[in-house]
């Protein structure tokens, strides 16, 4: 018997919630290479999931048995995946659906392991028509399925490149993935953006702005083409913060949604910059060479592309204070008058959590 608080188990519950899983999710949840194969083999063995490949792409699937185990393990929080048919439209196998599938259960995995509450018996039904007040004692995730399903209202954000809304106690995150906005469409993501705002303020939530996530493989670095960089600079988002799907990322989660420990950090980072109150280019404050300092250990790429923008007009020099993880993806978007200084995320981890 696979208990609730297992490996084997959580892998399933992405799995029950998204339907379709990579490799590259099963390993955020189970780093070890010798116990993911035993925990794999074990749920094969069981009946439990099957391997699926198709169009070169190989995958794992919930089996008949294993959807109606679930079913019987918690019926209140899977049934609305599985139950009656709900999964016949994740069960297409077309290979544009299986990605954005895999994409979004490796997000699952992410929001998990930074102890975000994924699920529906515990979340508050925000995006069904019955009034709900918004009250969260933890972080929430709504996957793109969940935060569409809004009746009459879901063919206003039906086509969003949103993959799911994260709700913090003082923040609204829409959630997207590098691969999913290769192509994008700024009047859909601004009407996302408020249907998203008036649901929430209707439902009692209360907050200033929305923002924005970026999720990318560990495999890649953020590469964003010059039309997309237009598109996040004119973004309706306060922020456009991109998070790797690895365990850096998982602790970036933590710190953007602690706002005591988002403010000590830059706290720390900021104490012996100065100040200049006639400065025209965004900063968090200047060097001792006198040049304009960015913080962005959060990688807000909204805010690094318009500093760089207003150095290259100003002709000036500055300094990128990041994460020693986000260094190569920060590269990306600064020329040579951007120095990078990295902090160690090490150092981090070990006095701030």
């Amino acid at each position: 018997m696979i208990q609730k608080d297992a490996k084997a188990y959580h892998v399933l519950e992405i799995l029950s919630m998204a339907d379709e899983v990579g490799e590259d999710m099963v390993s955020l949840l189970i780093p070890q290479p010798d116990y993911r194969k035993k925990i794999l083999q074990r749920l094969l063995l069981e009946n439990k999931i099957v391997r699926y490949q198709k169009d070169g792409v190989k995958g794992y699937r919930l089996t008949i048995s294993g959807k109606r185990w679930m079913l019987q393990s918690d019926y209140n929080r899977f049934s609305y995946f599985l139950a009656n048919g709900a999964d016949a439209s994740m069960r297409r196998s077309d290979l544009v659906h299986r990605k954005r599938q895999r994409r979004l259960a490796e997000m699952m995995a992410l929001f998990f392991l930074a102890g975000t509450n994924l699920f529906r018996d515990e979340k508050p039904s925000i995006f069904q028509e019955q009034p709900t007040e918004v009250k969260l004692s933890q972080s929430v995730f709504y996957s793109s399925r969940e935060w569409k399903d809004m009746g009459s209202l879901s063919t206003k954000v039906i086509s969003s490149r949103g993959a799911g809304v994260w709700l913090t106690k003082n923040a609204v995150w829409l959630c997207y993935h590098l691969d999913g906005v290769t192509s994008w469409y700024g009047n859909v993501e601004k009407r996302a953006d408020i249907l998203l705002r008036s649901v929430l303020q209707e439902k009692g939530y209360s907050f200033s702005e929305t923002r924005a996530l970026l999720f990318y493989s560990q495999t890649d670095t953020p590469i964003l083409e010059v039309k997309r960089q237009a598109d996040i600079r004119d973004s309706p988002f306060e922020k456009f913060c991109c998070v790797p799907l690895d365990e850096n990322g998982s602790l970036l989660l933590q710190i953007l949604e602690d706002a005591q420990m988002y403010q000590c950090l830059y706290q720390v980072l900021t104490e012996d910059l100065k100040s200049n109150a006639e400065s025209n280019i965004i900063n968090d404050g200047y060097n001792d060479a006198l040049e304009p300092v960015l913080i962005c250990f959060d990688f807000d790429i909204k805010r690094l592309l318009l500093f760089v923008m207003q150095l290259r007009y100003a002709q000036k020099k500055g300094e990128v204070i990041c994460f020693d993880f986000q260094k190569e993806g920060v590269k990306q978007y600064c020329d040579e008058a951007t120095q990078i200084s990295t902090v160690d995320m090490e150092a981090v981890r070990e006095n701030f959590f």
